[in-house]
C-alpha cells in the first residue's frame, strides 16, 4: 500500500541517527546530532550547538540547523562585556536556503537567504541602576519584516521603568538571566527539531 502519488519504496534500510552531548568543561558544553540516509548517502538532518556560560554572566552560543529543503541556519547569540559596566547583547539567526520546500503543495520555491531573526542590545549596570537598549528585528511567515526597540531604566530593588525586554532577551539568547537570578543552564534541546 502506498501515498497515490507517491512512488513506492523499495529500498527496506532505515535512516541512522546519532546523537551526542558533552559538558566540556564546567562552563562549555556540546550538543550534536545528525541523521544519515543509508539509501541515498545524504543527511537529511543534522544541529549541532556550542554554548559558552561561565558564572560571571558572559555568554557565547553557536549552532547550526539543518532539515533538508525546510531548514538551513546558522545561528549565534551573545552577551559579552564592551567596557567597565557596559555588556553587548544580540543574536544573529540566518538562514543560507535559495529554495525551500512549500508544505502547502510540496514543491521547491525560491527562498532568500539573509537574517531571519536579529537582536542588538546594551546594557550599562551602574551600582544601583541599570539601562537596556534592544532591538528586535523578525521576519514574519508571510515574509514581512518586524522590528521592535525596548528601552529601561531599572532601579535595583525598586522598580522597572519602560519596555520590559526580558521575554525576547531569554527567548533568543540561551542562558540570559536577570543579573540578580539564579543562574540556571538553558534548555539542552535548544534549537533541536
Amino acid at each position: 500500500m502506498t501515498i497515490p502519488g507517491v512512488p513506492a519504496r523499495t529500498d527496506t534500510r532505515s535512516d541512522m541517527r546519532l546523537a551526542a552531548s558533552a559538558q566540556v568543561s564546567p562552563t562549555t558544553s556540546f550538543d550534536g546530532g545528525l541523521q544519515y540516509s543509508q539509501g541515498d548517502g545524504k543527511l537529511p538532518r543534522l544541529s549541532f550547538l556550542w554554548r559558552y556560560l561561565p558564572p560571571d554572566g558572559r555568554i557565547l552560543n553557536a549552532g547550526v540547523r539543518y532539515l533538508s529543503d525546510e531548514i538551513g541556519q546558522v545561528d549565534g547569540s551573545w552577551r559579552w562585556p564592551l567596557a567597565p559596566q557596559w555588556m553587548a547583547l544580540g543574536r544573529i539567526n540566518y538562514s543560507w536556503l535559495r529554495e525551500k520546500l512549500n508544505p502547502g503543495t510540496g514543491t521547491l520555491v525560491a527562498a532568500t537567504p539573509g537574517i531571519i531573526e536579529g537582536v542588538l542590545g546594551f546594557e550599562y549596570n551602574a551600582d544601583c541602576w541599570t539601562t537596556r537598549f534592544v532591538m528586535h528585528r523578525f521576519i514574519t511567515a508571510d515574509g514581512k519584516s518586524t522590528s521592535s526597540f525596548f528601552l529601561q531604566l531599572e532601579l535595583n530593588g525598586l522598580a522597572r521603568i519602560g519596555t520590559d525586554p526580558f521575554d525576547i532577551l531569554r527567548r533568543n539568547i540561551p542562558g540570559y538571566r536577570l543579573p540578580l537570578d539564579n543562574p540556571k543552564p538553558p534548555s539542552r534541546y535548544f534549537g533541536y527539531e
